[in-house]
């Protein structure tokens, strides 16, 4: 009976180090699975030089990865198709297809995918046409590189951003009854 014991205590001694064992891999598991994987963005901007930069500056964040990139509202749309990003930074004035087209489409076939639309347009039933067309967030070209990053990962947060001053527009147009934004 003692035999029968200790040979019940050595195998319940081996179940609890396995279990101890299999409770740290998924400590392990959970530590690696908040280290979160870099964030996929495609970028999409007739302008070459606009384009590499918002790249660079892009590419030197740790959590984003730009995966593709478009110069037409067309190629825009698939690139969002073939890559999957989890944002999409366009602008809105573009040869073949413009960016409110291209954000209008790119929720209907891909609605996961957040967008972040930058533009120079400060017009509000510009403002207004790019949010129901389904933009996620409304940045002017004229924003600082803080600013822009700050808007990507509040897009990317599930937030919507605008810029201040299209912000500002908005809640003026609201508080004044204009049709745009009632």
């Amino acid at each position: 009976a003692v035999a029968r014991w200790h040979t019940h205590l050595r195998g319940l001694a081996t179940a609890i180090h396995k279990i101890s064992g299999l409770a740290k891999n998924r400590q392990l598991y959970a530590q690696v699975k908040q280290v979160k994987a870099k964030h996929r963005v495609v970028i999409a901007e007739d302008h070459t030089i606009l384009r590499d930069g918002l790249r660079a500056l892009l590419s030197a964040e740790s959590d984003l990865e730009v995966v593709g990139e478009a110069e037409d509202g067309r190629q825009a749309i698939r690139r969002v198709e073939e890559l999957g990003p989890d944002l999409i930074l366009t602008d809105l004035s573009m040869p073949k297809m413009n960016g409110v087209e291209a954000i209008r489409e790119i929720k209907k076939r891909a609605p996961g995918t957040k967008v972040l639309a930058l533009t120079v347009h400060k017009a509000e039933e510009f403002i207004l046409e790019v949010l129901q067309a389904g933009a996620d967030g409304y940045i002017l070209k004229d924003a600082s590189s803080e600013e822009l990053m700050m808007a990507i990962k509040s897009v990317l947060g599930g937030k919507r951003y605008l810029s201040p001053s299209v912000s500002q527009m908005v809640i003026e147009g609201y508080l004044e009854g204009r049709k745009s934004f009632t």
